[in-house]
């Protein structure tokens, strides 16, 4: 990332969850994804893999500086099962 100005450094996780229930012939998805940019330093400890890089920009914090609560919240990971579950309590109630 050196020499790569600041407006170009995008990033996003993105998480998919599937269940296809073949007797029903259904498919269901949740995507998610969570927008932020690439640092070149290092900030926080919390986390894994590029967590420290990873900057959240809404909160000013990377994912590295998050408690797991916080990430747990807003990550790609929880907006896909966010979508994922009201996709299936849709589906159960019709």
């Amino acid at each position: 990332m050196e020499g790569v100005p600041r407006s170009n450094s995008t990033a996003r996780f993105v998480s998919v969850m599937a269940l296809v229930l073949p007797e029903k012939q259904k498919e269901f998805t949740g995507r998610g994804e969570c927008a932020g940019k690439i640092l070149t330093v290092y900030k926080g400890t919390a986390g894994f893999g590029y967590d420290p890089l990873f900057l959240y920009e809404p909160r000013s914090k990377t994912f590295g500086e998050l408690s797991a609560g916080e990430k747990n919240r807003i990550s790609h990971r929880a907006r896909a099962l966010e979508l994922f579950t009201q996709l299936l309590k849709k589906e159960l109630k019709e």
